[in-house]
């Protein structure tokens, strides 16, 4: 897993319709990674493209080294930032 978070979050970044990803360490064998998108279309589309079929190979060989979680959430506008806007907010005029 390691050896592949910043090639997995390049990709992710650097996939149409990806607006910003965002990345932290949990712990030592536990990463966390959201991903922001313009529509889930975007999403969709990602999903079914050549880096997300690499991912997903990685995945099957080592299936303890990844869960993923895949949620959508809808809304009209974001929250309040103290510094630049970071995820949802990219998303939004401000």
């Amino acid at each position: 897993m390691w050896k592949n978070l910043l090639w997995i979050k390049s990709a992710t970044t650097k996939a149409a319709g990806c607006v910003q990803v965002k990345a932290g360490i949990c712990g030592s064998d536990e990463v966390i990674m959201v991903s922001y998108w313009r529509s889930e279309q975007d999403l969709k589309h990602f999903f079914r493209g050549e880096p997300h079929r690499q991912m997903m190979q990685f995945v099957m060989k080592h299936p303890d080294s990844l869960c993923l979680y895949n949620e959508t959430y809808q809304s009209g506008h974001s929250g309040k930032y103290s510094h630049e806007p970071q995820g949802m907010a990219m998303l939004y005029a401000s």
